[in-house]
């Protein structure tokens, strides 16, 4: 949470390799009330990595959709990959 209180960033990592992670996520003392952005970090090849060529090869990319219902978020990381979502909160 951010120190104001009214973002939440949130990073996840899906190691298998397979399935994506569905998610459903509620706070404590706090309601998510907007998703703000999302962005994820994935490659069809796991090894891939940046290098002076390719500089670009591997980056954020726009992430998955994320859902606000009810004051709880609902998501889904793809797999194997890396994602962050970003949240605008307020107390409950």
């Amino acid at each position: 949470m951010a120190e104001d209180g009214t973002t939440l960033a949130l990073f996840c990592v899906n190691r298998n390799f397979d399935q994506a992670i569905d998610a459903e996520i509620n706070l404590r003392g706090s309601e998510f009330s907007n998703v703000l952005e999302s962005h994820v970090m994935m490659s069809d090849d796991l090894n891939a990595t940046n290098t002076a060529d390719d500089p670009q090869r591997v980056r954020p990319e726009r992430g998955p959709a994320a859902t606000v219902c009810e004051g709880a978020c609902q998501l889904s990381v793809p797999p194997a990959s890396w994602s962050v979502f970003r949240f605008e909160c307020q107390p409950a």
